[in-house]
């Protein structure tokens, strides 16, 4: 009854083309493990000194686009700088300058922001469905968000806020009430020694509003190019919400369809390239070694769906969506820190990592589920097809990739200080090459680690050099509370952002306005 269920549940009803897809489940002993994390949001923009703290590291550290952003991280943009944050297709939070955003939760369900300085620009599409739940708390007010529409925050301080709905609907907790703000309608709210409550008609804009409606523009056309020829695109990203980034691909390369799995995505690139080797890997605490391309298109590509090279093509990003009976497999639009097969070997040049893309048909799962939690030192494996047979056999020798040339090395230090920019993924030498044919062991060595494997070597996308400095935002800022209707239940949040959280209600006895 279990499994019953548990495949109807999977078994979204999405019509392509006038058919209903099946869902394609593997047997219980060959499945595949989760992420360790429900949703994934990206930064997708960023324009001068932005920077961030993710959780569970102590340093702030310059950002860098297409970063992996997760419950207990946090955003700083610097003085004339600005980011845009993805939680899904059509959802955005955009930061001005001088702003302050914590992730305090981020599910399948539910997102829950803190703002403590700055202007926050937030767009929702799709609400009940992508999201449950969204709330956003300030210093002094918890703005619960109702329906899809374009949000504006600005807390100027401890003690004031100022609210808008340009479009959709929201209600707002203080000390004082509740009010409902509606489309079209401010409200200032003022909780220090001549405290005030001001509620009037939003009818200014300014320049911080106009670049986000340009934002708009720019994101439509983008993904418009796409979904004029592939449909489908838009119904898998508005159907698996933890699932985007497809839909930007056409820009950047061309569709084709192949005749053994369907739709595919050929990137523009130069001779010689390979999936997986313009980048860093990137240690992230709550899910791994996570691989940050550097790529302008490196989001969807490298966290989902695998990669072929397909003859007379090259190499073909493969979303999952088979030809002939359009049916797909569920895990591969769940987002996955990187989805390669690792090994290591010793060299006469010192011990070096490799790995290549999995190939479809092969199952991602982490070697170390049986490890002591947290512990994600080692990372994905393809699953064998008869069951949980390690594909090494043993567990010692590698397993030779389907395409050699998919194969990319680097020597440890490297791997583990992408700082160094004479460290560089590349294709093996002669020398990598005899060591490989001698035998190289599955799986990475065991390796510690360090602090700048936590920062990205860039500031952007294409291998732009990172910023001058990074920084943290001013101390009163970062320790500044916020009133919120729910405490964040995650204890990393806690820990990453140790700001106290005063927790307010609706109440009967206090005003209820709706403006």
């Amino acid at each position: 009854l279990t499994l019953i269920l548990s495949i109807t549940f999977l078994a979204s009803p999405i019509t392509l083309f006038g058919q209903t897809p099946t869902m394609v489940e593997v047997e219980s002993g060959e499945e595949e493990d989760d992420a360790p994390v429900e949703r994934v949001a990206r930064l997708s923009f960023l324009e001068g000194d932005v920077s961030f703290l993710r959780a569970g590291v102590n340093e702030w550290v310059a950002a860098a686009e297409n970063l992996p952003l997760f419950t207990g991280d946090q955003v700083y943009t610097g003085r004339g700088a600005r980011a845009e944050v993805q939680l899904g297709r059509g959802n955005y939070v955009r930061l001005s300058e001088n702003t302050a955003l914590t992730i305090s939760e981020l599910s399948h369900t539910g997102a829950q922001l803190e703002i403590t300085e700055g202007i926050a620009l937030i767009r929702l599409e799709r609400f009940g469905t992508a999201f449950s739940r969204f709330e956003v708390d300030t210093p002094n007010a918890a703005m619960v968000l109702e329906q899809d529409g374009f949000y504006r925050v600005e807390v100027r301080g401890e003690d004031e806020s100022e609210i808008i709905a340009r479009r959709g609907s929201m209600e707002v907790t203080t000390t004082d009430g509740s009010f409902r703000v509606r489309e079209g309608n401010r409200l200032l709210v003022n909780t220090g020694s001549n405290g005030r409550l001001e509620l009037a008609s939003a009818d200014s804009f300014d320049n911080w509003d106009q670049w986000s409606n340009d934002r708009d523009t720019t994101i439509a056309t983008a993904t418009g190019a796409s979904s004029s020829s592939f449909s489908y695109l838009n119904i898998i990203e508005t159907t698996f919400n933890c699932f985007y980034g497809a839909s930007e691909l056409a820009n950047y390369g061309h569709w084709i369809n192949d005749s053994s799995y369907g739709s595919c995505w050929v990137p523009r690139v130069s001779a010689g390239w390979a999936p997986y080797r313009h980048g860093q890997w990137l240690w992230v605490p709550r899910v791994g070694w996570t691989w940050l391309a550097s790529e302008r298109w490196g989001w969807a590509p490298y966290h989902y769906g695998r990669w072929a090279f397909l003859p007379g093509a090259g190499w073909a990003w493969v979303p999952g969506l088979r030809a002939g009976s359009y049916s797909y497999r569920h895990s591969y639009y769940q987002w996955r820190p990187a989805l390669v097969y690792f090994f290591n070997y010793p060299s006469s040049r010192g011990s070096y990592i490799g790995w290549y893309p999995l190939h479809p048909g092969e199952r991602w799962r982490r070697p170390d589920r049986h490890r002591r939690p947290g512990d994600h030192s080692h990372l994905q494996y393809p699953i064998a097809g008869n069951g949980n047979r390690r594909p090494d056999g043993d567990g010692s020798r590698w397993r030779r990739p389907r395409v050699r040339d998919g194969v990319t090395v680097l020597p440890v230090e490297g791997f583990t200080r992408p700082d160094r920019a004479s460290t560089r993924p590349s294709a093996p030498g002669r020398d990598e090459g005899q060591w490989l044919d001698r035998g190289a062991r599955a799986g990475l060595p065991e390796i510690t680690p360090t602090t700048e494997a936590a920062a990205p070597a860039w500031r952007g996308s294409d291998s732009r050099p990172g910023p001058a400095r990074s920084f943290a935002p001013p101390v009163e800022v970062m320790n500044r509370p916020v009133v919120t209707r729910n405490r964040p239940a995650d204890p990393q949040v806690a820990t990453s952002a140790p700001r106290e959280r005063r927790l307010v209600a609706p109440r009967k006895d206090r005003a209820r306005i709706d403006v």
